[in-house]
């Protein structure tokens, strides 16, 4: 895939209302963040084979639903890794399901999609000039220690 350059990530799913994942405030651990984001920050650290980002923005949004009072609706980052990467993120917890990641180079792109799901295994693709291959792993694949 040449040099990699930046990551993008979208993890998504309607949370019902008095759901532990809402009810705790943020600094309880609370909200996308900690529940999904997370997931989204670790596949950046390991396909870019890197450590702590050096450098992280985000911001949050909620619409103006009572789920959302204590912990926020979605969180986007946009986290600077060494090497001058960048991976790019939204969580939340007021979309349609969605859990895909994108990883991209310089000559080439690597696509997950599902590709948080151990329930569903996960589908890569990946495409290098004008060849394109793809390979799915089942949960059994993903869970197995060899």
């Amino acid at each position: 895939m040449g040099d990699l350059r930046f990551f993008t990530s979208e993890f998504a799913q309607q949370v019902v209302k008095d759901n532990v994942r809402l009810t705790a405030s943020v600094e309880e651990g609370g909200g996308p963040i900690y529940d999904m984001g997370i997931y989204c920050i670790n596949a950046a650290r390991y396909l870019f084979g890197a450590g702590k980002p050096t450098q992280v923005v985000a911001t949050s949004a909620s619409k103006n639903e009572t789920r959302f009072r204590v912990a926020e609706e979605m969180t986007a980052a946009v986290l600077k890794f060494p090497g001058d990467r960048l991976a790019t993120f939204t969580a939340s917890f007021g979309a349609a399901d969605i859990g895909r990641y994108t990883l991209v180079g310089t000559k080439g792109t690597l696509t997950a999609d599902p590709g948080y799901e151990y329930a569903e295994g996960i589908n890569l693709k990946v495409v290098i000039g004008n060849r394109t291959r793809t390979r799915r792993f089942p949960s059994a694949t993903i869970c197995r220690r060899d």
